[in-house]
């Protein structure tokens, strides 16, 4: 990440897990959809929803200076914690809260650097999948998956994973891959179940 203007900008999953009880940093999970932090998110991640606590839900405008005030005490948030903010869509939504953050002048901002590949990564386009090469750059190169591991891929309810499976097995020709079908729906309401932190 050197080659970035600031590469301090991003936080590695490796990084956020040494740090998750640091009283120092605050973890904010803010998705396009609403309903992913209910059903599983990062060790101590608060949520704030871009719709409903960043905008004023009377004017078309952001709230105002003395209501940011409120939610970032409400969450923790002092002017000296760092938020390292992620969440859904490649951090789309994530990035918009920190950029209201900034606008607000709290200068302690990062987002955190989430390693996942969508499924929609093996499509083109057009719709169609992308070439045997390029799918193995995708998940044996870049995201470092060994083909002859056990590899169980997961989403929300294993619609959207089942397409990875797809992938993996029939495109790839990975021998030992599973599609999580109760996926985070079912693992992240469960009781006592774990979670590994910082992905």
């Amino acid at each position: 990440m050197s080659a970035y203007a600031t590469p301090d900008s991003l936080v590695e999953t490796s990084w956020l897990a040494e740090h998750l009880n640091d009283p120092d940093i605050r973890i904010v999970e803010s998705n396009e959809d609403i309903l992913l932090y209910g059903t599983g998110h990062i060790t101590n991640a608060v949520h704030i929803d871009w719709r409903a606590d960043l905008n004023d839900p009377v004017q078309r405008d952001y709230i105002s200076p003395d209501a940011f005030a409120k939610l970032a005490s409400r969450h923790g948030i002092s002017p000296d914690t760092t938020v390292i903010f992620y969440g859904d869509k490649a951090n789309w939504w994530a990035a918009y809260a920190l950029w209201v953050f900034r606008l607000f002048g709290h200068e302690k901002v990062k987002l955190l650097n989430a390693r996942s590949i969508p499924w929609k990564t093996a499509a083109n386009d057009d719709g169609t999948f992308k070439s045997a090469d390029e799918l193995r750059k995708i998940y044996i190169e870049n995201l470092g998956i060994n083909p002859a591991d056990e590899t169980i891929v997961y989403c929300r309810i294993g619609e959207r994973s089942s397409h990875t499976w797809f992938v993996l097995t029939y495109l790839l020709g990975f021998p030992a891959v599973k599609n999580y079908d109760g996926s985070w729906t079912e693992w992240g309401n469960s009781v006592r179940v774990p979670i590994e932190k910082g992905t």
